[in-house]
């Protein structure tokens, strides 16, 4: 307790409020009032009451705000404080009765010297008795539910509120907000009127209020359920109390408080009775049902009713604290539970169906109509399956929660088996991403549904994954064996619908990680060192396969920045691990290990090797449909070309652009594919088709990168895969259409990149279309660019032709420079300028510590520095690459 301005007030929050006015003590009651700004309030007019300063104390709220639990608890403890209280309330049924009101009080003053003895003189009777009242002890006059009050005895209050003023009388009425008043003159007079002390409203709990009183209720409880409750009653209150006490309620009654629990039977009635007095039923039971569709349109078609007259109904539930603000559904789920527990299913479902069609008809989104198709029994309109399909894939789009129920509720539609396989394998993939134990069963329905191969081969895979991420390894791998040969499992890794990881463990073939990792490498988010780490923990499992497809990554790693002897070495030992392993499951890896050695061979200038890697590709001339085989094709054509056999390399790559022409939708890993195809069939004679492969290419690049000058303002960021694509394809429609701007932009987004080889080439081809140009100065410089890399890849022919080119040009041939870096002295070096200390490159590299010194000591002298710190960007001087 503390005085100010010498009134006593209330300390907010304190677990037992307790006023004191003189001999006057008051309680706080054990029901919490959140700020304690009504007991302030309150307790400031009785204060002032007893000091014969009468008036008028108006309370104000909606529905289960507290106004009686207020003004009983005030009559509780003034009796306490030696006031005489005297109650009296409104009713409903009383409204048109006249002086039902008055009649209480007489009824209140039975006994005292004075009462009136007939209602009509009541009003200046009753002022004289209260006034000789006042002369024994202060008194309290409590008169709730004014807003039912009838107007004569409204009149008879305002008479006597306006002569108290210097009587010690408080009278304390409650009112309950939208409700109109008999008088609203008489209740506005008590709520402004000289006599006035204040006016209080009666606000919701807040979130943390609520949770307080319910983890006052329950002292004993630990904290974390106790807070967990109160969570739960907020959720379901909204912080009103005479909710919250009916929640507390129930969780004293060991009922388990969910958004569809419904209030007891007593509240119930009264809240049926409320609501129904405010509203008719059917507008009530809508809005609970639908919620946001409950619109003022939607309304008057679902129950039959006027516009207006739902506009109204609306409004009342509003003003009365029923319904949001934003017209958006009822505001206490407690509330909306017990309307829907109280309408009848047939109703409900009536309800949506209705709120459906309109849907329909203003064609909202499917998500919306499938939210209320959810409640209708199956055959409701034939367009229904098609509309929960559609929802639910979008939910699977968006990874939302709710696309199981809608595929379930759409295999009760009337459905061909195959469409229902469909929806139901749908449904396994939801599952996988919500609750993966329940996604077997799907699949296993899935499987019996239909005997198209597709849908066993996808049930099959939904299977495996959900088997897989639940640990059961074995059971992933058998449910794979009858589709693992399969035409239409091979083409779904294409588009790797499975989560990457699960393959490798179940011994399936292992495409699935090899596309995961060919677009890692593509976006230049894949590195050596993690191949090398993935390598050694395969090889400690002994899982061949595994550690196949991590050494086929580091060589196609090394085959891209132009490391051609490591990429060669890599390729043979992934070859190695392939065949030890069985090439039956993983021929497609096999042929992409012989295709990377030919193209590494090819490159080098070893034509011979490069033709020997591609024969020993077993069952090579019977190419498929998939993607690694046209992959091959344009391998193949390379080394033809290079080999002179001219027609056969004209060929393949015919067959490849047929490949591309019956695919809508090729895949991005043979982007680089198709650009290399544009320059070797430019170089073929097929001028046609290498201007198609190049618009091609560059259409695709750059919808996947958006501009080129976008991806060139960022290339300074780091390599990325879209950077490669786009610059390989400007360097193949520069080669194509000898366009130098072409081939400048591919040189400067191909230089933030890792492909060396690339950038190299793309160097000599500049130089050589300046050089027809007659520029030749230019073209010196991007062939000697070219040639220096070229000698740095080890590529013999690129070499070559720079050699023959910077000749033609008037320039002079040099020795290469003595500075070059080894292989190993560049990867000690990259290391190094990482930040890795002597020890952990040795351990990284598998060498010693005395070699990495060696290897340190030679690259110093090279490069010309003399500090660890200069490393980096020696190295880019030096175009090696370095992140």
């Amino acid at each position: 307790m503390s005085e100010r301005s010498g009134r006593p007030v209330l300390h907010p929050g304190a677990p037992a409020r307790e006023v004191t006015a003189g001999r006057v003590s008051f309680a706080g009651p054990r029901w919490d009032w959140g700020d304690g700004g009504p007991f302030d309030a309150l307790t400031t007019a009785v204060w002032r009451a007893r000091r014969g300063e009468g008036g008028t104390l108006l309370v104000r709220g909606s529905f289960g705000s507290g106004r009686s639990t207020l003004l009983r608890a005030a009559a509780s403890h003034a009796e306490k404080g030696g006031f005489r209280t005297l109650r009296m309330f409104g009713h409903l049924a009383e409204r048109d009765v006249s002086l039902g009101l008055a009649a209480q009080l007489v009824d209140a003053l039975e006994g005292l010297d004075g009462r009136p003895r007939s209602l009509p003189d009541c009003g200046p009777t009753l002022y004289r008795v209260l006034r000789d009242l006042t002369r024994r002890c202060p008194v309290l006059l409590c008169v709730d539910d004014v807003q039912w009050v009838d107007p004569a005895s409204l009149s008879c209050l305002g008479y006597v509120a306006r002569r108290i003023e210097n009587l010690p009388l408080l009278i304390v009425a409650a009112v309950r907000e939208g409700e109109p008043a008999s008088d609203p003159a008489v209740v506005a007079e008590l709520a402004d009127g000289g006599v006035c002390h204040g006016v209080v409203t009666l606000r919701p709990l807040t979130h943390d209020e609520t949770v307080e009183v319910a983890r006052r209720h329950a002292p004993g409880v630990p904290d974390l359920a106790a807070a967990s409750a109160g969570e739960v009653c907020w959720r379901l209150t909204r912080g009103n109390r005479l909710l919250l006490r009916e929640a507390i309620r129930l969780l004293d009654a060991r009922v388990a408080l969910t958004d569809q629990t419904a209030a007891g039977p007593e509240l119930a009635a009264r809240l049926t009775a409320d609501l129904e007095r405010l509203a008719p039923r059917a507008v009530v039971a809508a809005i609970a049902e639908l919620g946001d569709a409950a619109d003022r349109e939607m309304l008057s078609h679902v129950t039959g009713l006027l516009e207006h007259d739902c506009e109204d109904a609306v409004r009342a539930l509003t003003a009365a604290g029923f319904v949001r603000a934003d017209r958006a559904g009822l505001v206490h789920p407690l509330v909306r539970a017990t309307v829907v527990a109280d309408t009848s299913a047939t109703v409900r479902a009536a309800l949506h169906g209705s709120a459906a069609c309109r849907l329909r008809s203003r064609r909202s989104p499917v998500e919306r109509i499938a939210r209320h198709l959810l409640h209708v029994s199956p055959g409701f309109r034939p367009w229904a399956a098609e509309t929960l399909l559609s929802a639910a894939h979008a939910e699977i789009i968006h990874r939302g929660p709710g696309a199981a129920p809608l595929i379930d509720r759409a295999l009760r539609e009337n459905l061909p088996a195959s469409t229902g396989a469909e929806l139901v394998i749908e449904l396994g993939r939801a599952f996988l991403r919500r609750d993966i134990a329940g996604a077997p069963p799907c699949f296993d329905r899935a499987s019996a549904l239909t005997a198209v191969p597709r849908l066993l081969s996808d049930a099959a895979i939904g299977k495996a994954a959900a088997l897989f991420h639940l640990g059961r390894h074995d059971e992933a791998r058998r449910a794979l064996e009858p589709v693992a040969d399969s035409g239409p499992l091979r083409s779904l890794f294409t588009t790797s619908p499975v989560p990457a990881g699960w393959v490798p463990r179940a011994g399936l073939g292992h495409l699935d990680l090899l596309v995961d990792s060919l677009g890692k490498l593509r976006a230049g988010r894949l590195t050596e060192e993690a191949c090398d780490r993935e390598a050694a923990r395969a090889r400690q499992r002994g899982d061949l396969c595994h550690e196949a497809v991590a050494l086929l990554m580091r060589g196609h790693l090394a085959l891209s920045a132009g490391r051609l002897a490591v990429a060669r070495r890599g390729l043979a030992e992934a070859q190695a691990r392939l065949v030890e392993a069985g090439a039956a499951r993983t021929s497609a890896l096999l042929r992409l290990a012989f295709a990377g050695q030919a193209e590494a061979a090819v490159r080098s200038g070893d034509t011979a090797a490069a033709a020997g890697a591609l024969d020993a590709a077993d069952g090579f001339g019977r190419l498929t449909s998939a993607w690694w085989d046209a992959v091959l094709l344009v391998t193949r054509a390379e080394v033809r070309v290079a080999a002179g056999d001219v027609d056969r390399a004209r060929s393949d790559l015919l067959n490849f652009h047929d490949w591309l022409d019956g695919r809508s939708d090729a895949p991005a890993l043979i982007s680089s594919r198709r650009a290399r195809a544009a320059v070797l069939a430019h170089r073929t004679g097929l001028g046609d088709h290498a201007r198609r492969f190049a618009s091609r290419a560059l259409d695709v690049a750059r919808a996947a990168d958006g501009t080129a000058d976008r991806a060139t303002d960022r290339a300074a960021a780091g390599p990325s895969g879209g950077h490669l694509d786009l610059g390989l394809a400007l360097h193949a429609f520069g080669v194509v259409h000898g366009d130098p701007d072409a081939l400048l932009r591919a040189t400067r987004l191909l230089a933030g990149t890792r492909a060396r080889l690339d950038t190299a080439q793309a160097h000599v081809d500049l130089g050589a279309e300046l050089r027809r140009r007659r520029q030749n100065r230019e073209a010196r410089h991007h062939l000697r660019e070219g040639l220096t890399l070229g000698v740095v890849c080890g590529s013999d022919e690129l070499v070559a032709r720079a050699e023959d080119e910077l000749i033609v040009a008037g320039g002079r041939l040099r020795r290469p420079p003595p500075h070059l870096l080894t292989n190993a002295e560049e990867r000690v070096a990259v290391l190094a300028g990482e930040g890795l200390t002597n020890g952990e490159i040795a351990r990284r590299l598998c060498i010693t510590r005395r070699t990495v010194e060696a290897h340190l000591t030679h690259t110093y002298r090279k490069l010309g520095i003399t500090s660890r710190s200069q490393l980096p960007r020696a190295l880019r001087d030096h175009c090696l690459p370095h992140d």
